[in-house]
């Protein structure tokens, strides 16, 4: 469990997380897009996303959160009792889910009492147990939020002059099904068939949304989603690369290398949670 604080002031292209999060905005306005559409976001909206969710964000001119990260080990055994919450326990489950987000305006009073839990969370210095209770102040200062209607998505924009975060269906289709088939040996022909494209159109939309080819997007999830394996598991290099799509461990090494500026075993041995 870790708390990041991030201040947005550049397309985030769309992308998954292996944990769960809860992202709580704290100035400024913007767009999150996910499959289902694009949300506004303003201060003091909450958003909680399920592992494999994944989402983008368009700030409007800028944006800051505070997120926090939960993993999926985290919410199958010491923090399991969160997916008995209210409206928002399904997203906490530890199973991947890949598209289920909710979104909530927070009360008056709840931008006071999350600053309070995320100062707290920063001053925890590594204890479990003071970042579980930093948590638990989070999350009792949501709940009065969720008596209200979450914050509906609007279609994604399908012109093209679109912003690149906002995806028309048939990118967010594509790229919902990188990270569904994550390991399967995408050709970019393959993956047009499935959103009823050509080949040349798939690439026109997609950067037109994104910013990247459908491949360098897919090589880009691979390296995320390695880098989760080599964190949280003892499995074999060259057993994760093959999870995530890659079966030539060399050329799933430099490909991680080139992205990350270490090789996976030094990956692993500074940053695995086992």
């Amino acid at each position: 469990m870790r708390l990041e604080h991030l201040k947005i002031s550049r397309t985030v292209s769309a992308h998954a997380h292996e944990f769960a999060l809860v992202s709580v905005v704290m100035s400024g306005r913007g767009l999150q897009v996910t499959e289902a559409g694009t949300t506004e976001l303003s201060m003091g909206v909450i958003s909680v996303l399920a592992p494999g969710t994944w989402h983008g964000y368009a700030p409007q001119p800028s944006l800051e959160v505070a997120n926090v990260y939960i993993s999926r080990e985290l919410l199958g055994h010491e923090l399991f009792w969160l997916s008995r919450l209210p409206k928002i326990g399904p997203l906490l489950a530890p199973e991947v889910q890949r598209d289920a987000s909710l979104t909530f305006q927070g009360t008056s009073r709840f931008l006071r009492v999350a600053r309070s839990s995320f100062e707290r969370f920063r001053n925890s210095e590594g204890s479990f147990l003071s970042q579980v209770s930093a948590l638990l102040e989070l999350l009792a200062a949501v709940e009065p939020s969720l008596s209200r209607e979450p914050i509906g998505s609007r279609p994604a924009q399908t012109t093209e002059s679109a912003m690149a975060s906002v995806h028309r269906p048939t990118v967010a289709r594509a790229i919902s099904l990188l990270h569904a088939e994550l390991e399967r040996t995408w050709r970019l022909a393959d993956l047009a068939a499935e959103v009823s494209l050509s080949p040349s159109q798939l690439v026109r939309v997609f950067k037109a949304d994104t910013g990247q080819s459908p491949l360098s997007h897919l090589q880009q999830l691979r390296v995320e989603r390695l880098a989760y394996l080599l964190r949280t598991t003892d499995l074999p290099v060259a057993t994760a690369a093959r999870l995530v799509g890659w079966h030539d461990g060399s050329f799933a090494a430099r490909r991680f290398k080139s992205s990350w500026g270490i090789a996976p075993g030094e990956y692993r041995r500074r940053y695995n949670w086992t």
